[in-house]
């Protein structure tokens, strides 16, 4: 559940993330799509949780969530790498220091949920609503790779990796 609703500074400060967002996406190729698919799942399940969050920092954590991966590729310090961007981003847009840290620990964890572990529950519901995300992308590449025939291995190594992600 939601701790407040939104300021209006805070609506104005979202808007300009989600414009970075999306020019940062484009400008690199790639498609922001799936950045605002995480944050609506995250807006959801905060919603239905009972732990009280704070809708800024869940919100700005979504959006920012793989902004290290859109830079460098996915790897184990590419969250660090979205937190730094991240971290000199907020500097200059206002928010609070303790935001802008909570923000800044939230982005690296989301980015690199393969070496840390969530521990708030802004962090716990962005890596919930990210895997849900992956998981969606895991059916998709699952059917196809069962209804025709494997357009090349990439697709199985992907889909062997988000597996075991949530196999185990």
């Amino acid at each position: 559940m939601f701790i407040r609703n939104l300021k209006p500074e805070e609506l104005d400060l979202i808007h300009r993330v989600e414009l970075f967002v999306t020019d940062g996406s484009r400008g690199r190729g790639r498609d922001p799509s799936n950045v605002f698919e995480v944050v609506r799942l995250s807006v959801e399940i905060a919603r239905r949780v009972p732990h009280p969050v704070h809708p800024l920092i869940l919100t700005l954590t979504a959006m920012l969530h793989d902004l290290g991966a859109r830079l460098i590729g996915e790897s184990a310090i590419s969250g660090f790498v979205g937190a730094a961007v991240a971290e000199s981003f907020l500097k200059v847009t206002g928010v609070s220091d303790l935001e802008r840290i909570q923000i800044v620990r939230a982005v690296a964890m989301s980015g690199s949920l393969a070496v840390m572990n969530p521990e708030t529950a802004e962090e716990k519901v962005v890596a919930d609503a990210q895997r849900l995300d992956r998981m969606g992308m895991v059916g998709l590449i699952r059917s196809q790779l069962a209804t025709s025939p494997p357009a090349d291995e990439f697709f199985r190594e992907r889909v062997t990796a988000c597996q075991a992600d949530f196999d185990g």
